[in-house]
């Protein structure tokens, strides 16, 4: 089992993925499935050090985020300011009232939990989100490679930047990108332990519709080399 000491490095070296291209375009992914609604209370399920927040900008009137990790709330904290960070175990009932937010985001945080507390999450996800709430998620999929990542981000750098200044962030960039698909690596071994689970097609959109969401934005499968699955959901 990936122990604190872990997620502690893998953290440290996470801002790496935000030069990679396919990792932009999740992001952008998630901002895209908000669209207008991108207002309100924000909570970013599983907020690491901060990036999916400060990709959405400021148009919302508070922004929150929750972590397991104090390091990632320690480095979010540097980067970004205004934001209520809370360093809390999420498979715990979340601490914040009823119908509190518009909008709920998490990034590739579900498949770390234990899958027999995934549904009581999604659940408390249900509860803190107000009537008509958006709750936009994604996941590593079943197949997802992180040597993927860094091939798609290197030919799609070739077409938009060249080959000079492709080859120039790749050497700037070598060791945190190197160590961060590393840690990635070794999440993919893992789940092959059975300590995570990356999700099967469909299984998202079952766990939300089970914790009571409307599927306004199916299951989209193309995000992060194809490795990850994002799917939205109506309160």
């Amino acid at each position: 089992m990936l122990d604190t000491k872990f997620w502690q490095k893998y953290f440290l070296q996470y801002d790496a993925l935000n030069n990679l291209i396919p990792y932009q375009e999740l992001l952008a992914g998630i901002r895209d499935a908000l669209g207008d609604d991108a207002r309100g209370n924000l909570l970013d399920l599983g907020s690491g050090t901060g990036n999916v927040c400060m990709f959405l900008g400021d148009s919302f009137d508070e922004k929150h985020g929750i972590d397991s990790s104090q390091v990632g709330i320690d480095i979010h904290n540097t980067k970004e300011q205004g934001v209520m960070l809370c360093h809390a175990d999420i498979t715990e009932p979340l601490p914040y009232e009823d119908e509190y937010f518009n909008v709920v985001v998490s990034n590739n945080v579900l498949y770390t939990i234990d899958p027999a507390k995934r549904d009581q999450l999604l659940k408390q996800v249900y509860r803190i989100l107000k009537p008509g709430g958006k709750f936009v998620v994604s996941n590593l999929t079943i197949g997802f490679k992180p040597g993927k990542i860094y091939l798609d981000h290197i030919k799609k750098s070739l077409k938009r930047k060249g080959l000079f200044r492709t080859v120039h962030e790749l050497l700037v960039l070598l060791k945190p990108t190197v160590l961060i698909l590393y840690y990635n690596y070794l999440i993919r071994k893992e789940d092959k332990s059975g300590q995570y689970g990356f999700f099967t097609p469909g299984e998202q959109e079952a766990l939300l519709r089970d914790a009571g969401f409307t599927i306004v934005h199916p299951e989209q499968d193309h995000y992060y080399a194809k490795g990850a699955a994002l799917i939205t959901g109506l309160k």
